[in-house]
């Protein structure tokens, strides 16, 4: 062949290549585009309106949504709600680049339609949705993919890399179904895609059925932790309660060992309404009870307030109790302190006539007829820093009830105690033991800072003690102290006592029974030396004593018409001072017995001796 020829050859060659290429790539650019345009005119209609489960659940009627039958529960769930969800996880999902999800739904078949752009082109696709229930929780997954809403098939491989870019991150997915949360005695036994007609006749174009078994052994079970710790006076009262619900709470408890599957079904029934029986069993119940239910059962119990309930129980209490509440305090203000002046000791309303006014004394002197199971779980109570006198009621081991005139107020122990509360410090009586004695005398010695005191009186308890005393150097005056044991040793909490007021006001909690109002009520005198001599030579007159010389007076006090002395014979005598004249006089021992209304406050009291 000719170069010439050759060479025009070529170059029809190669201007043919280029014609192809050219209209291969116009066909291209042509199917690309029709592809482009077809996949953006046949994407989805899609236009959901949002359904929290949540909303759904709480908006709807039982009757719409929960069908209940013995220990089952089966919930109609529209398949707007798992659109809901789904679009709810994609705001967080982060999509690959140059692609975003624009919108998606769960159609009437149970598939994912999803509409999209990539690198700025309109597509969508949709994929099947696999449903498992997996510890109680809902998982979703998703296969075979298509493309448009035409239902284009990919290749399996295909099918795979697609779904693994544009939703691998976002799937499988966990979904709770937290509006009906089981706790642990509900459990999901099924999630599953309806689109039939029930046997109920309900038709479901579309919905997902979730189906609930409550674990009646353990509901059981809490009825009786329940019916173990419930209040008798709320159980009494619920039992004769015209009240539908608050009757059933108590009959649910009183016969927790037969109860029937229509039992079960019907708590079921009240627990996806309006939760009465739910709340009269709870209120039933102790606090450290509810605390423990509210504690294992969060989500089960969630449309119930914890504070609720124990103010609920706080206030049903308290209108059983008021009219007790009202006798009782009318009572202490006209029967009792209409004229004398009310004191407080341990936490309770004092007489020095009759000593502590408890609601117990009210109730036997006054005639009320106030059962004793009542009186013996309530009790007046002192509130520190107020000064206003309450009643408390004891609702169990751990719980008080306190009302005041407009109130009422439930507390655990520890608070009660640290504001209400006083230990029962046993009986006050006069000091039987040496070391107490000691302990006491040694504190006032240091007090003084002398070496000798005389104690005239002397009292207490296991916690408190109360003495008169009078330093060696001053013996006709006398101090008045109130002690604290702290630990195994006792404390001065306030010395120079005037009146019991003062003390009762600083220490409402102090045991006014150690006490003596002789403080107030009996005037002392002091006795100059030449009447302590005439008093030694009327002695020694009388023959009680000899020679007035050989006797010194060592302790002397007279007041109320009395007057004592310590001879350094070591015996103490009282005369009974009649005006200004000598009386009569006798050994302290056979004056107390002869004058029982002979001043404590003026003799000495003795120390204990222990007999081995």
């Amino acid at each position: 062949m000719k170069r010439e020829s050759m060479g025009t050859w070529l170059k029809t060659y190669k201007r043919t290549i280029i014609t192809i290429a050219i209209i291969v790539g116009c066909i291209m650019i042509v199917s690309i585009s029709g592809i482009l345009i077809y996949l953006s005119a046949h994407m989805y209609d899609i236009s959901e309106t949002p359904i929290i489960i949540e909303q759904y659940l709480s908006a709807e009627t039982p009757a719409g949504v929960y069908k209940v039958q013995d220990n089952t529960v089966e919930i109609t769930i529209p398949k707007e709600i798992l659109t809901t969800e789904i679009i709810r996880r994609t705001i967080s999902y982060e999509t690959p680049k140059h692609y975003d999800l624009k919108a998606l739904r769960v159609n009437d078949q149970g598939r994912l339609e999803v509409n999209a752009t990539y690198y700025g082109f309109k597509w969508s696709f949709s994929c099947a949705i696999s449903i498992s229930v997996v510890n109680n929780d809902i998982s979703l997954d998703i296969s075979d993919m298509t493309l448009t809403d035409k239902g284009i098939t990919f290749l399996y491989n295909m099918q795979q890399k697609k779904l693994e870019y544009f939703l691998g991150g976002l799937f499988p997915m966990a979904y709770d179904l937290n509006a009906f949360e089981r706790g642990e005695l509900i459990t999901l036994e099924s999630f599953n895609y309806i689109n039939k007609e029930l046997p109920d006749s309900r038709q479901l174009n579309g919905d997902y059925v979730a189906l609930f078994i409550v674990d009646e052994e353990k509901l059981i079970n809490e009825f009786k932790l329940i019916r173990d710790t419930a209040n008798e006076d709320i159980l009494q009262m619920y039992q004769n309660s015209e009240t539908l619900s608050d009757k059933m709470a108590a009959e649910y408890i009183n016969n927790v060992d037969n109860l029937k599957i229509q039992d079960i079904e019907n708590f079921i029934k009240d627990y996806i309404g309006e939760k009465n029986l739910l709340h009269g069993i709870l209120l039933m119940s102790n606090i450290e009870r509810i605390e423990a239910l509210f504690q294992k059962y969060p989500a089960f119990l969630s449309e119930l307030s914890q504070s609720e309930i124990i103010d609920t129980k706080g206030t049903v209490l308290s209108g059983n109790l008021r009219e007790y509440y009202t006798q009782f305090m009318t009572e202490l203000e006209t029967a009792y302190f209409s004229e004398e002046e009310m004191y407080y000791s341990l936490g309770q309303p004092y007489s020095f006539d009759k000593g502590p006014i408890t609601v117990s004394l009210i109730n036997e002197e006054q005639g009320l007829g106030i059962s004793e199971s009542i009186i013996e779980k309530m009790k007046f109570c002192y509130e520190v820093g107020t000064g206003v006198i309450k009643l408390s009621y004891v609702v169990d081991d751990n719980t008080f009830l306190v009302l005041g005139d407009d109130s009422q107020a439930l507390y655990r122990k520890d608070a009660y105690d640290s504001t209400y509360g006083v230990p029962d410090y046993g009986e006050a009586h006069y000091v039987d033991d040496p070391q107490t004695w000691d302990a006491i005398e040694g504190l006032v010695k240091e007090f003084f800072g002398v070496d000798q005191v005389f104690i005239r009186f002397l009292k207490t308890d296991e916690h408190y003690a109360f003495a008169i005393v009078s330093p060696e150097s001053s013996y006709q005056n006398y101090w008045v102290f109130a002690f604290e044991k702290i630990g195994d040793h006792y404390e001065i909490i306030m010395d120079n006592v005037s009146t019991i007021r003062e003390l009762n006001e600083e220490h409402p909690e102090f045991n006014l029974e150690l006490t003596t109002k002789e403080i107030e009520d009996v005037v002392v005198y002091n006795v100059n030396d030449e009447t302590k001599l005439t008093i030694l030579e009327d002695m020694s007159n009388k023959g009680i004593i000899g020679n007035q010389n050989n006797y010194e007076v060592l302790y002397c006090s007279y007041g109320d018409d009395y007057l004592d002395l310590l001879l350094d014979n070591d015996i103490e005598y009282v005369y009974y001072i009649y005006g200004t004249h000598l009386h009569t006089v006798y050994t302290k021992e056979e004056a107390i017995r002869m004058w029982p209304n002979l001043s404590e406050i003026i003799t000495l009291q003795d120390r204990p001796i222990v007999v081995e």
